[in-house]
């Protein structure tokens, strides 16, 4: 995470936003009694503060001067959440020419008055040498000063920081303690990275931490949650959680996780088949960078489905034939849809091969049958096993 920023300019919209965590600098430093309180300033600091924020929320690129006049005068008299705001936008270049020195004077200058955010920015500002000479040992300092007011960022900052040996030999077991921390806030970065931290040794520790990284929106670990649920690490698996949380990631365009989507679709693995739509996102994949994608997608075609062909080939034991005749029954297109012998296809391919693929279609058509109709698919597959089973597989 590093840097929190308070002001985000979004040249789209050409107007300047203010980030969540500037109201809770404004709340600690009027309401909660910080080092450097309202009473030390004249009556109205908060009024002119105020002022200068609505400007930045509200008004055009051009307009921000009078913002910054405001809070440099602010500043002038140290008023932290002022210098801290007016230390980013030199930072950032945000309405001011940029000026990475005097941009970290300022976040200095607001750390001194007990800002956590404050506190953590200068703590990224020593650790990277931005505007400032680099000191490491300053950077755990100052971010210990805000992990300890329980700002989650700071957390986890402090947590990289000590596990990466940023001042000195990785401390993985202070780290974990500050990553439980910043987690048990729900911050996202800290959940995906005990998720990590887990994998290895405590795979049900890790999936635990990794599906809250994943239901709180990170995209790398819905991928990773995907993939735990798709080989069991940690937990059973199941192949329609995988798709899920596979298909969530790929909404953010995660590259890896596009992929997956293509072939599951392909392949009819957590999802019903759909082979053109699982080439579209191979080709999705590849626009996206996944180098993987290039090599799977030359194995992926579209071929007409010929009943005599593939009745012939899976009565040779072609499992992959026998797949065809499943998902054609099921869906009805090219011949009568009959869930029953599409159970019974099924069945055979995973009474053939053992793939776990061709055992979860067989699966998936029974979950869509009454009792009755599962108790005749079944008799059904008997039959279909006598006249066409074999120990052959092409699997």
């Amino acid at each position: 995470m590093g840097y929190v920023s308070i002001v985000k300019f979004c040249i789209t919209k050409r107007q300047l936003k203010i980030n969540i965590f500037l109201y809770s600098i404004v709340t600690s430093f009027f309401v909660t009694g910080a080092e450097s309180n309202s009473s030390k300033f004249p009556k109205n600091t908060e009024i002119q503060f105020q002022k200068a924020i609505e400007i930045l929320k509200n008004n055009k690129k051009e307009k921000i001067f009078k913002s910054v006049n405001i809070l440099n005068n602010l500043a002038s008299i140290g008023h932290g959440p002022s210098q801290h705001i007016l230390g980013d936008l030199y930072l950032n270049g945000n309405g001011v020419k940029r000026d990475l020195n005097k941009g970290a004077q300022l976040i200095l200058s607001a750390a001194k008055t007990q800002i956590p955010e404050a506190q953590n920015n200068m703590g990224w500002l020593l650790a990277t040498g931005t505007g400032i000479e680099k000191n490491p040992e300053k950077a755990i300092e100052w971010y210990t000063k805000a992990a300890q007011t329980n700002y989650a960022p700071a957390q986890f900052n402090l947590a990289e920081a000590l596990i990466g040996g940023l001042a000195g030999s990785p401390d993985i077991i202070e780290a974990t303690h500050w990553y439980r921390k910043a987690a048990s806030q729900s911050h996202v970065d800290s959940e995906y990275a005990l998720g990590k931290l887990y994998a290895h040794n405590q795979p049900e520790e890790s999936i635990k931490w990794m599906r809250r990284a994943a239901n709180n929106g990170h995209a790398e670990a819905q991928h990773q949650t995907a993939t735990m649920y798709l080989k069991g690490i940690g937990i059973k698996i199941n192949v329609k959680i995988a798709y899920d949380y596979f298909n969530l990631a790929a909404n953010q365009n995660h590259p890896k996780s596009v992929l997956e989507i293509g072939l599951m679709l392909y392949e009819g693995y957590g999802i019903e088949r759909n082979q053109e739509k699982g080439i579209e996102m191979v080709k999705r994949a590849i626009n996206l960078g996944e180098k993987h994608a290039s090599q799977k997608i030359r194995h992926l075609f579209l071929k007409k489905f010929d009943f005599l062909l593939n009745l012939n080939l899976a009565s040779k034991g072609d499992t992959i034939s026998m797949i065809n005749l499943g998902w054609n029954y099921l869906k009805g297109k090219q011949l009568t849809k009959d869930k029953a012998e599409s159970y019974a296809w099924f069945n055979l391919a995973a009474a053939t091969s053992g793939n776990q693929k061709h055992i979860w279609a067989r699966d998936y058509v029974a979950e869509q049958l009454s009792i009755q109709e599962l108790v005749e698919a079944k008799k059904r597959a008997k039959q279909i096993k006598l006249i066409y089973g074999t120990k052959q597989s092409n699997d």
